[in-house]
């Protein structure tokens, strides 16, 4: 079989959803949905009912969502692959005649389980108290045209009585398209002209998912001014989109940055003040990749960078590091499963997935379980991951030099394997990869990261 070693669906789904977020919603439905349509249509096409389509069944490979796992397929003209009397399917994602009786299954209920996932996009992912078995699922309040019509489509496809339910995954991805063409019929053309313009500048980058944490460029002053501003000096957005505070943490710990001597060669690595290890990269020129506008899944190659010579955390941050960070910080503030710093989301809390709850907050302390120390740190926003940065006399990597890292790491380890054979679904250790003694460890894997850009004005993506 194909090997796949990508993430699954579930890591591009945000834990708390989308929200009315209505780009975000329209760019994943793009993205990811359509594509999984056209898989499932060919799939109901030959006869075949999947029976347990959920996020986790799906593997995204480069971008390109890949349906698996038909343990439990059936169809008109075969006998089911497996009766385990255990693998009937996935309840979150199971209309009542699936539970009820295998046989009386068709292609409607892959609807009812897709329309579960467009529900999530939304929602964010059914948890105990939310997920309410073999029910129609129902948006929480829709306020515009665009939510309240794709509520109509949710409660169709995840109806209770299969009879009412939309009946096929033609009629699912027609309303889907025409509810898009709509919204997208009423932007108006000087922001559709405008959002081409941006796409066509190959430096302007979306926030993509990027590296560890890098320190400084080094080398000629001239070229790191033109690659990168300093983060507290960036110039803001009008609109105050984005925009990044200045962590003035009375007592931080900046970590020691080797300097270029002529006379020396600079070290391979060296030990940060956060006790990361971190990596020498060296510069060269770089073909920036950027996101089509029109295929949504595919990548153009931009404009070519010059990228000096940088250091990189040889991992990714673990939960360990993160709550020694939380505790060391002066100004944090918990309130219920919120961690801020001066009114800013720094981290979620809570149980990342059923059973895993890596980071609690008890008597005063950040305390991690022994068994998560290694694994990396997650539910981190943006300004979480800045604030540790900074922190340590760090920065976010730019998506020039996370790029880099990834090419150079291909180059070394182009036979690295797992050192586990875990499931995808489960938190690897950050060093869940062999690579060379220098080298960084598991880009694109696993686990997400943050990187940043800026724009020709200055603005921080």
């Amino acid at each position: 079989m194909e090997y796949v070693p990508g993430p699954t669906l579930r890591q591009e789904m945000p834990e708390e959803g989308f929200g009315h977020d209505e780009a975000k919603v329209k760019k994943w439905l793009k993205k990811y949905l359509f594509p999984i349509l056209d898989g499932m249509e060919a799939v109901h096409d030959k006869g075949v009912v999947h029976r347990d389509m959920k996020p986790e069944n799906v593997l995204v490979d480069d971008g390109s969502p890949k349906i698996m796992d038909f343990g439990i397929a059936g169809g008109y003209h075969m006998d089911n692959v497996t009766q385990t009397h255990h693998m009937l399917g996935t309840i979150t994602y199971m209309p009542e005649e699936q539970f009820l009786d295998l046989a009386l299954t068709d292609a409607r209920v892959d609807i009812y389980a897709l329309g579960k996932i467009i529900y999530e996009i939304v929602e964010g992912k059914m948890k105990k108290g939310r997920n309410k078995p073999f029910h129609s699922a129902a948006l929480n309040e829709p306020k515009t045209t665009f939510f309240r019509v794709l509520d109509r489509i949710i409660q169709q496809a995840t109806a209770k009585n299969r009879n009412v339910r939309t009946p096929s995954i033609k009629a699912l991805r027609n309303s889907l398209k025409e509810l898009i063409l709509e919204a997208e019929k009423k932007e108006s053309p000087t922001n559709v002209k405008r959002w081409k313009h941006l796409f066509n500048i190959s430096i302007i980058l979306l926030i993509i998912l990027g590296a560890a944490i890098t320190i400084h460029y080094l080398g000629k002053k001239t070229i790191d001014k033109n690659l990168i501003q300093d983060q507290t000096e960036a110039k803001r957005p009008a609109n105050e989109a984005f925009v990044i505070p200045e962590f003035n943490f009375k007592k931080t710990q900046p970590t020691s940055i080797p300097m270029r001597d002529k006379s020396k060669k600079l070290p391979a690595n060296f030990l940060s003040t956060d006790g990361m290890t971190m990596i020498l990269v060296n510069g060269e020129d770089i073909a920036m990749p950027v996101d089509d506008p029109v295929a949504s899944e595919a990548k153009q190659i931009g404009k070519t960078v010059s990228v000096n010579t940088f250091y990189m955390d040889k991992t990714k941050v673990t939960n360990h590091l993160y709550a020694q960070f939380l505790n060391e910080a002066d100004g944090i503030n918990v309130v219920k499963k919120s961690v801020s710093w001066n009114g800013h989301l720094l981290l979620l809390l809570g149980e990342v997935r059923e059973g895993y709850e890596p980071i609690i907050f008890k008597d005063g302390k950040f305390r991690v379980k022994s068994s998560d120390v290694a694994k990396p740190v997650v539910r981190v926003t943006p300004l979480g991951a800045m604030a540790y940065a900074q922190f340590y006399g760090k920065r976010l990597p730019l998506m020039e030099q996370w790029w880099l890292a990834l090419k150079k790491n291909h180059d070394q380890n182009s036979h690295s394997e797992p050192l586990t054979n875990t499931q995808d679904s489960e938190v690897l250790p950050v060093n869940q990869t062999k690579t060379r003694q220098y080298s960084i460890q598991g880009l694109e894997q696993n686990v997400n990261e943050w990187t940043m850009s800026f724009s020709l004005d200055g603005t921080p993506e």
